[in-house]
């Protein structure tokens, strides 16, 4: 029962936590334009930027509890959450201390890099588990991860030179996909 009050704490201090930052960003922050990425800016303010560094920070370390706590119940796939979840819940939470900075590729392209590592190793952790649990909101879930994955890839080819062309698909699709994968988290401690 504690692993799952920690962990639902976890989710909403994450949850709080990057709304909050976007509130205090240094201009206004256009929800479906923004990316969470934009919150780590270092031409941020210094709050915005702390209150981003926690949440996922904490969410890094929320998702290495919840998939050491599943690992404890799953005999036979019990390594695969371990490695997915550790590897996830680090990727996650370096994913802002590497920030993306514009016209610096090595810091964009690590950023990018830790952002999509812990989120396809998170999405492994779903799968894996709903093998078991049948939960439909998690196919859904999963099923709007592999859609913003996929908007993110194409458009980012299409306008990989210009970013600002890209916005207007991967930021709202960003957005929706956050949203369903902090309900699948909150679905899969239920579950534990």
């Amino acid at each position: 029962m504690a692993i799952k009050i920690i962990s639902l704490i976890g989710i909403f201090i994450f949850f709080v936590g990057t709304h909050t930052a976007m509130l205090t960003h240094y201009k206004p922050f256009r929800y479906f334009w923004n990316y969470f990425s934009d919150l780590s800016y270092e031409n941020n303010w210094a709050l915005s930027r702390l209150l981003n560094l926690i949440a996922f920070v904490i969410l890094g370390c929320t998702l290495i509890l919840i998939w050491w706590q599943v690992a404890m119940t799953s005999a036979e796939s019990a390594l695969l959450f371990k490695f997915f979840g550790f590897f996830g819940g680090i990727s996650i939470a370096c994913s802002v201390l590497v920030p993306y900075k514009k016209y610096q590729r090595a810091y964009s392209v690590t950023h990018g890099a830790l952002v999509m590592t812990g989120n396809i190793s998170t999405n492994i952790c779903i799968l894996l588990v709903n093998t078991k649990l049948q939960n439909w909101y998690l196919w859904v879930a999963l099923a709007v991860f592999v859609i913003y994955f996929l908007v993110w890839a194409v458009s980012s080819r299409v306008y990989k030179n210009n970013e600002k062309m890209a916005r207007p698909w991967h930021a709202p699709v960003q957005k929706a996909y956050v949203l369903f994968q902090v309900a699948a988290l909150i679905v899969v401690i239920l579950n534990l």
